[in-house]
């Protein structure tokens, strides 16, 4: 009796090993084992890495390495040795500065404690950078912090990079998303009479924007809510060069305007360029970027 006994066992092993094969190897084809959601977590971390692979660390420390340089400079130690420091990261033939200026207004020293990368993506071969610093100011024995939001962009160039613009100083970034701006059209140039009324519509405009209450920088804008403005950042000084340029139902203008930086005292040389539209007899500002 003692080997049909075992015969029975020895079967129901079989079956039992056959079920369990058959189950294991329909799951694997079926990806019930997870394998389907391990390869959907390579590829997504391949993707990831992609992505980051566009954004080299060189290209972020470069964005930090210059900041620190720009926001760091001392009235007495005078603009050759800031130039000389900038000139590794200054495309040829941009200002030495990079549109800073020493002058009799700058009484305050600044160093730069820290910095941060806010945002930085590339397009194209051209890298777009916002970074964040906290600077210290000094005059004689007087201290104070001063934020900063610094907005450049810069391209490779060898083992390294080189900025290709004047940076601008930003107001703080806000917790709101921004449409993509629309493609560039084909424009011609607005006639004289156009171009100085715009003139001197952007000499009230910008002492508004960098002095005015958030409802008399609200009033220039058709969207009431669109710009901050630079209040308690940057100060208007003069324009320097306007040209206007007609679209389908506005006008480009891309304008050059200095301003004094509030922190310092140092002057700085800012381009914008501002869409406007006419309605009820006066103009209205669509966007305005740097």
């Amino acid at each position: 009796m003692d080997w049909k006994r075992w015969t029975y066992i020895a079967f129901y092993v079989f079956l039992t090993y056959t079920a369990i094969s058959t189950t294991l190897v329909w799951a694997i084809h079926f990806g019930w084992l997870g394998e389907g959601a391990s390869s959907s977590a390579e590829k997504a971390s391949a993707g990831r890495s992609a992505e980051a692979e566009q954004i080299p660390p060189s290209a972020k420390t470069f964005a930090k390495n210059f900041t620190k340089e720009y926001l760091f400079w001392t009235p007495e130690g005078g603009s050759d040795s800031r130039a000389e420091r900038l000139k590794p990261f200054l495309a040829k033939g941009m200002d030495p500065q990079a549109g800073f200026s020493f002058n009799d207004n700058l009484k305050w020293s600044s160093y730069t404690r820290t910095q941060d990368i806010w945002t930085i993506d590339k397009q194209g071969k051209s890298y777009h950078a916002t970074v964040y610093a906290e600077t210290e100011m000094r005059k004689g024995k007087d201290r104070k912090r001063v934020d900063r939001w610094m907005r450049f962009s810069f391209i490779p160039a060898g083992e390294s990079y080189r900025v290709t613009e004047s940076p601008q100083l930003v107001a703080a970034p806000e917790g709101k998303e921004t449409a993509p701006p629309e493609e560039e059209k084909e424009e011609e140039s607005a006639d004289s009479a156009v171009t100085a009324s715009v003139e001197r519509y952007l000499q009230i405009f910008f002492k508004d924007y960098t002095t005015g209450s958030p409802d008399e920088i609200g009033y220039h804008f058709r969207d009431k809510e669109s710009d901050p403005g630079v209040v308690g950042i940057l100060g208007f000084n003069e324009i320097k060069d306007v040209q206007v340029f007609e679209e389908d139902q506005s006008y480009r203008v891309e304008v050059v305007v200095e301003m004094e930086d509030l922190a310092s005292g140092a002057i700085l040389t800012i381009p914008y360029e501002i869409h406007l539209t006419q309605e009820a007899g006066r103009w209205l500002v669509l966007n305005i970027e740097q």
